[in-house]
């Protein structure tokens, strides 16, 4: 009898302990840092477009510094020769479309 009382007030003990800390209102540490959390993820935010458009405009930028490749001269020693076999021509073809696909590429 005894131990199912001190059972009990065991239980009701836990329970109370539990209770303080499933209730959903904000405690004080929590209202404290409330303008610091909003302060970070506004920040943070700004910081992420901020960060964002700057590589995008360091992007734009490399893009338009690319070296230009005049690949006219290689491809005209590959031009149609009548010395050459069909074999060969389908070769000089397919050298030049490889050459102006990586020009293209770079």
């Amino acid at each position: 009898m005894a131990q199912s009382m001190a059972q009990e007030t065991i239980r009701g003990e836990k329970e109370r302990a539990m209770s303080q800390y499933d209730d959903s209102t904000p405690t004080k540490w929590q209202k404290r840092l409330l303008p610091l959390m909003k302060g970070m993820i506004i920040g943070l935010t700004i910081f992420f477009f901020l960060a964002s458009f700057g590589q995008l405009i360091y992007l734009h930028l490399n893009i338009e510094k690319v070296p230009h490749q005049d690949i006219g001269q290689s491809l005209s020693l590959l031009s149609d020769n009548s010395e050459l076999t069909f074999q060969e021509k389908i070769e000089a073809s397919r050298l030049k479309a490889i050459t102006m696909l990586e020009a293209n590429a770079l």
